[in-house]
């Protein structure tokens, strides 16, 4: 079980890993080969749990089988992005009822996830199924493997790193995400612009914009970057004057915000109910 924040480098550790290994559909593939099946937190639901998922927990030897199947290979499955499951915090649960009587000698699986939203149940769980369970928090980058990412950028690694701690933004660079964008910068630009307020900013700008092509949609963007920029600028405003440290967007029906989460439903109600006590002449109340 792999822990970080957005950014800091699960997806990259993960690819190092499993890397080498065919897709579990790749058809070029013998039988009895080892695979890797990679399931992205978005695309893991309640509706879609037993497609994208469960069918290859389920097809696992039972342990009544004694030796399992000779005929298949090792399975490595990757749960990346957990935390961004709608079902994240059932998983132990889901997971716990696809484990039950099957043979895992020959599965490992691997799951990265917000530190703030691990389903601490999980650790249970795979101790269980597994015997052990390994989890692991991704430590920041450090000045070494932040200037070999720089230089991999075909950038002067040293110099540039020396030039962002220079400038009180060390913080920056020790993520590979927010690194990525300082980069980005100093490449179109030659040199670094301001101090660390406007690297942060700069970050934040271009964060606030789609700079994966391949996530882009055929249809245009409902939002521009500068509407997207403002209503994040609110969100973190609410999350630091309540205390929360996560968005809540799950279903009623299916769960609960806790204590620290912020249900973003109730971000524009909110909101307007602001408008009415200003309107109406009434005492701001909210802390």
């Amino acid at each position: 079980m792999l822990l970080g924040e957005p950014g800091a480098g699960k997806t990259s550790v993960f690819r190092l890993l499993v890397q080498g290994l065919p897709m579990w559909d790749d058809p070029f593939v013998s039988d009895g080969a080892d695979r890797c099946v990679w399931v992205d937190g978005p695309d893991l639901t309640a509706a879609t749990w037993d497609e994208v998922l469960g069918s290859h927990l389920r097809g696992l030897p039972s342990v009544a089988n004694g030796q399992g199947s000779s005929q298949s290979g090792n399975l490595t499955i990757v749960i990346d992005q957990a935390d961004e499951s709608e079902i994240c915090r059932h998983f132990p649960s889901y997971l716990k009822r696809c484990l039950k009587n099957r043979d895992v000698r020959g599965l490992r699986l691997l799951l990265a996830c917000r530190t703030g939203d691990y389903p601490s149940g999980l650790t249970s769980v795979f101790r269980e199924a597994f015997g052990g369970c390994s989890l692991v928090d991704l430590a920041p980058l450090s000045r070494s493997d932040a200037v070999a990412l720089v230089e991999s950028a075909d950038v002067r690694g040293e110099q540039l790193i020396s030039e962002v701690v220079a400038l009180r933004a060390g913080a920056l660079a020790s993520v590979p995400l927010t690194l990525e964008l300082i980069v980005r910068e100093y490449r179109a630009h030659g040199r670094l612009r301001g101090g660390a307020k406007e690297l942060f900013e700069d970050s934040v700008r271009l964060l606030s914009q789609e700079y994966d092509p391949d996530r882009l949609t055929v249809a245009a963007p409902a939002t521009t970057w500068p509407q997207r920029l403002e209503v994040a600028g609110r969100i973190a405003a609410r999350l630091v004057l309540s205390g929360r440290r996560t968005l809540w967007r799950g279903s009623p029906r299916e769960d609960r915000p806790r204590a620290t989460d912020l249900d973003v439903s109730t971000l524009s109600r909110q909101r307007t109910d602001f408008r009415l006590s200003v309107l109406r002449g009434e005492p701001d109340r909210r802390r």
